[in-house]
């Protein structure tokens, strides 16, 4: 169900008193317990993304190496693009440090198995109870554009795949629609652990786009899919506490500079994946693509 359709819809729940359920999608199932075929867990493949969800902690020190750039908050169902306008389209926080402008070379690429991804990694921060621990990732977009002052305004992203001037680059429910199934308790719980790591092939972008002076936009959405019966304990993926935050890091959490594994690499080109890396860098172990989580900097927790 695209954004303009699940914001009509509600509006009318609202009226009436009605609840309404997101139409159900092919579902991901990146949490900690095993629900069986068809869905998939610790890892997938959507439109030639991959996501990982992490399986253990470690610890990242050093200033500057988790950088948040949007930070989304609400209850249900939220979401919202990074951006450096003010006042904000969506359920974005406004402080600069969480929600800004974000530069093409600012994040981390990465080589793996011969492809070069860019590399995201998004922190949630939902309940520690075992039935309201989940949430789910239901839309994801890429934008870049040429110059990142006027590319975007409060209120121009349209719902659908337009966002100012710019079409969205990658989509996660290109093809039909998806949501990946999140577990705030994978790898413990508090805020600054990343939850999921977000690898979106370098190759969507145009090359022309692909230097230091173009911006990235990230629109994500969570919470819709909120029918828990293909689930066991009664879980469901609405938002239900804390925040929900993009960032990337600086060295790669996936390959990290030095990495011995053969598949996997510094890309070079991205101002985070060209980075030093700091003591106790992330690092996501295995040619498997399991991956292993990290603890970031702080308590952010609003």
């Amino acid at each position: 169900m695209k954004t303009k359709q699940w914001m009509l819809v509600s509006a009318l729940a609202g009226i009436f008193g009605v609840t309404v359920a997101h139409a159900a999608p092919t579902i991901y199932d990146l949490t900690s317990g095993s629900v069986g075929p068809p869905l998939v867990q610790d890892q997938a493949t959507v439109n030639s993304a991959i996501f990982l969800a992490p399986s253990g902690i470690y610890d990242a020190t050093g200033t500057g190496v988790f950088n948040p750039f949007v930070r989304i908050q609400d209850n249900v169902s939220e979401q919202g693009y990074n951006t450096s306008d003010r006042s904000v389209q969506f359920d974005e926080n406004t402080d600069p440090n969480f929600t800004r402008d974000v530069l093409f070379s600012d994040v981390p690429i990465i080589t793996l198995n011969g492809t070069k991804y860019l590399e995201f990694v998004l922190d949630i921060n939902e309940s520690a109870s075992v039935g309201n621990r989940y949430i789910s990732l239901d839309r994801l977009q890429l934008f870049v554009g040429a110059n990142q002052q006027t590319n975007t305004a409060a209120g121009d992203y349209d719902g659908v795949s337009t966002l100012g001037t710019l079409t969205a680059l990658y989509d996660l429910d290109s093809g039909g629609d998806n949501a990946l199934f999140l577990d705030y308790g994978v790898v413990g719980s508090g805020s600054g652990r990343a939850d999921l790591v977000a690898l979106i092939p370098l190759s969507v972008i145009p090359t022309s786009l692909q230097n230091s002076s173009s911006s990235l936009y990230l629109y994500s959405q969570f919470g819709l899919t909120n029918d828990p019966t293909p689930f066991p304990n009664g879980r469901d993926g609405t938002s239900d506490a804390g925040f929900e935050e993009w960032a990337y890091v600086r060295g790669s959490v996936t390959c990290p500079p030095g990495t011995t594994d053969p598949n996997c690499g510094n890309g070079g080109g991205g101002g985070g994946g060209g980075s030093a890396p700091e003591p106790g860098s992330l690092a996501l172990l295995g040619i498997g693509l399991a991956g292993l989580a990290a603890r970031l900097r702080g308590n952010r927790r609003t």
